[in-house]
């Protein structure tokens, strides 16, 4: 591994699932870039599994993980061809809100509900941009899960 992926896997990351139902998957890519109005970039990998309904809905939940849901991204990360069904194999409860109209995961630290308004491949993942159109957070305060040294832990 070079240096500079060395040094670039030492960035820490929150750690976040894309929700398009019936598909999840893990991400760490992501960062607010506007407040007004709130927009979030997400970058993802172009053969994910949530890609082809991405690109038809343009619409997604961004759920982002609590410390202790370590189980739920490593399952919904790394069972991409071997889970035919991640979101029951991490035990997540799908919720459909009255606040958001895509449902969001019972138990995430916050879920964001996002509308796709560009997207474009950089080198070799596709970077979305996306409008923050409504949210749901945990009325407790926990700490994220984070993934740092290509790891997760919990801060």
């Amino acid at each position: 591994m070079s240096d500079i992926q060395t040094a670039l896997d030492r960035i820490p990351c929150p750690v976040g699932v894309v929700l398009q139902p019936p598909e999840v998957i893990t991400v760490s890519w992501f960062t607010q870039i506007s407040r007004t109005p709130p927009l979030i970039a997400l970058s993802i990998a172009p053969q994910t599994s949530v890609t082809p309904s991405l690109a038809a809905k343009k619409k997604f939940t961004l759920a982002i993980l609590r410390g202790d849901q370590e189980t739920v991204a490593r399952t919904c990360g790394h069972h991409q061809t071997r889970e035919p069904d991640k979101i029951k194999a991490a035990g997540l409860e799908i919720v459909n809100s009255e606040a958001l109209t895509t449902p969001w995961i019972k138990n995430a630290l916050l879920n964001l509900e996002c509308k796709v308004i560009e997207e474009n491949l950089h080198g070799d993942h596709v970077l979305y941009v996306a409008e923050v159109t409504g949210a749901v957070a945990s009325e407790q305060k926990h700490r994220p899960l984070v993934f740092v040294d290509r790891d997760l832990i919990s801060l």
